[in-house]
């Protein structure tokens, strides 16, 4: 699929940071090293305007359906790749170019991220929805029932939730990333 070879790329590519979103808050944090979570994540992804006009619209779109089909507990991974100043990549030279490039991979695979004024930057990030299998079913519900009696959680911030809150949350969360 398209996000596992995003995946494969960036684990290619040295100097990256990998996360995993979800747009909850409970248990969302890796203080050790590794693949980091929504807690963690303390940045906004800037984008071209354009870009990230459809991003939003193909997220909103995911969502909707993901949601229409019951789904929840699926996630964002963003790939970072911060492109290092000297050396030049050959990655093209040893490439298949497909003929038809979506938007979101239009840089080795990926979205090249812009500074305030819109000027391209040394990273890369990698985009794609992931986990996108779990039904919100008998397990889902006794886990958000049983989760939402520990003292001091907050039950909108779980993991576990119905699908249409969990969309609307997942869709919210990553529109406050983009800029």
């Amino acid at each position: 699929s398209d996000v596992y070879k995003r995946q494969l790329l960036l684990r290619a590519l040295n100097n990256n940071l990998l996360y995993i979103l979800k747009g909850s808050t409970v248990g969302r944090s890796n203080t050790g090293s590794g693949v980091k979570k929504d807690l963690d994540f303390n940045r906004k992804i800037l984008l071209p305007g354009e870009i990230k006009s459809k991003l939003k619209m193909q997220l909103q779109k995911d969502s909707q359906f993901l949601q229409s089909q019951s789904i929840c507990d699926y996630s964002l991974l963003v790939g970072i790749h911060f492109e290092k100043e000297t050396a030049p990549s050959n990655f093209h030279d040893h490439a298949v170019q497909p003929k038809y490039v979506p938007f979101y991979a239009v840089e080795d695979g990926g979205i090249r991220t812009v500074n305030q004024l819109g000027q391209p930057q040394k990273e890369i990030v990698f985009l794609g929805i992931i986990d996108i299998l779990t039904e919100y079913g008998i397990n889902k519900k006794m886990e958000r029932f049983i989760k939402s009696w520990i003292p001091g959680v907050d039950k909108n911030g779980l993991s576990a939730a119905p699908p249409d809150q969990y969309a609307s949350r997942f869709y919210s969360f990553l529109l406050t990333l983009l800029e």
